[in-house]
């Protein structure tokens, strides 16, 4: 038998062109304060042309979240996308800050691009508090570990993904995601409008709460058009 080996620098260019394609995306996520209560956000064309839902739901938590008291931390929001967004222009994110209580604080966030609003979101942020706490539990099907992530699964599908799809389809991504139950999206099946996932980034983020929540916002347009 002949054990094959990567050499130690080709596994370091690998792990940095992870790293950097993971610290672009919070870049991206953070964006740039502009005034008092507006940010600019730059946008991201991941291969479709329009602006990607997450990358707006994500720099919408993120402008909320900078006007709010850190020790609060984000509850609940509502999105609603209103016009599509253009993926070469950069889009300006207005906050209203309605009210700012003992234990809640409420924004609303108007994402503009052309002088036109193509989002809006309600976000209501608490205080860390006891209460009751709830979880769905895990559908079972194995541990994420044992598990073939959506990048794996492309690559190994690759030589039947249309070529002007191929290289966006295989590329590196910021986050791993791993289906409990893949299908082929070349022979796709009839099945319940439900999909289980497991999702982790693919380096570690910095300890700190508004990160993961706005991150965790971007990641949720994912898998979504496949269970409809």
């Amino acid at each position: 038998r002949v054990a094959a080996s990567v050499p130690s620098s080709a596994r370091a260019t690998v792990a940095l062109a992870m790293a950097n394609v993971l610290t672009e995306l919070l870049d991206l996520l953070r964006l740039e304060r502009i005034e008092h209560n507006l940010f600019r956000g730059q946008s991201q064309d991941l291969g479709w042309g329009n602006v990607f839902g997450g990358q707006v739901l994500g720099q919408a938590l993120s402008a909320a979240e900078q006007t709010v008291e850190p020790d609060r931390f984000a509850h609940s929001m509502h999105g609603y996308f209103l016009r599509t967004g253009n993926a070469k222009r950069p889009i300006v994110y207005e906050v209203d800050r309605i009210r700012d209580g003992k234990s809640f604080t409420t924004r609303r966030v108007v994402a503009v691009q052309d002088g036109h609003a193509i989002f809006s979101m309600s976000a209501s942020f608490q205080l860390h508090e006891p209460g009751f706490e709830h979880h769905a539990t895990s559908p079972g099907g194995g541990e994420p570990e044992s598990l073939a992530s959506e990048l794996e699964l492309a690559r190994r599908f690759a030589h039947r993904i249309p070529e002007p799809l191929r290289e966006q389809a295989t590329c590196e991504r910021p986050l791993e995601i791993r289906p409990l139950d893949p299908y082929d999206p070349m022979r796709p099946d009839v099945r319940p409008p439900q999909r289980s996932v497991w999702y982790r980034t693919i380096d570690k983020l910095p300890d700190r709460s508004s990160v993961h929540q706005y991150l965790l916002a971007y990641a949720s347009d994912f898998n979504l058009l496949g269970v409809t």
